[in-house]
């Protein structure tokens, strides 16, 4: 899907988003050990610190202004031309916070 294409430049927010799964599969499967808790509250504060529960409006924001459809934010990305998905590029680089 395209707007998962540019979510997904975000490295950052992927790789919160990969510990917080990771520490809640941990807390249901019985992991009672505090520093899972400690460790899944720092990850939540982090994700909140980069606002990633925005994300996903941001980069609709970002495809819809560069011509995308709201269905055709959900298209499949190998269903796009090369002028659609050079326009997919740009949204990921309009997307992504520099350094």
């Amino acid at each position: 899907r395209a707007i998962d294409s540019v979510l997904s430049c975000d490295s950052v927010r992927e790789g919160l988003l990969e510990q917080e799964r990771e520490l809640q599969r941990r807390i249901s499967e019985g992991d009672t050990d505090p520093e899972v808790n400690t460790q899944l509250t720092a990850v939540f504060s982090q994700l909140q610190l980069i606002e990633a529960d925005k994300a996903p409006a941001r980069a609709a924001v970002i495809l819809a202004g560069l011509g995308f459809t709201t269905e055709g934010q959900t298209a499949a990305t190998k269903t796009y031309s090369g002028g659609w998905r050079m326009r997919l590029a740009l949204a990921r680089a309009l997307f992504s916070k520099p350094d």
